[in-house]
């Protein structure tokens, strides 16, 4: 997962925080051409969102601690996330 990737980068890579979190954003997203419409967080940018219980800046394990994420527009609490799909 790209969680595990960040804790390698910073555990193994010597990689501050924000320079893992980086390396799985904004970087990937410059290298594929993408960057004009998504990897940062800025108007008129395409963004899924992330909200974390603790700031993973302060501990790249931190974003294991997934508490609600914005995908196109919709916000999804935990509990939901943890919900299995109908069928």
């Amino acid at each position: 997962s790209l969680i595990t990737e960040m804790e390698a980068l910073v555990r193994y890579g010597g990689m501050s925080t924000i320079d893992a979190m980086r390396a799985t954003t904004s970087i990937p997203a410059a290298a594929m051409g993408y960057d004009r419409e998504f990897g940062s967080i800025r108007p008129g940018m395409l963004a899924d969102l992330v909200v974390f219980g603790a700031n993973p800046l302060e501990n790249i394990r931190a974003a294991r601690d997934v508490r609600t994420v914005v995908k196109d527009g919709r916000i999804f609490e935990l509990d939901q996330l943890l919900q299995r799909p109908a069928g």
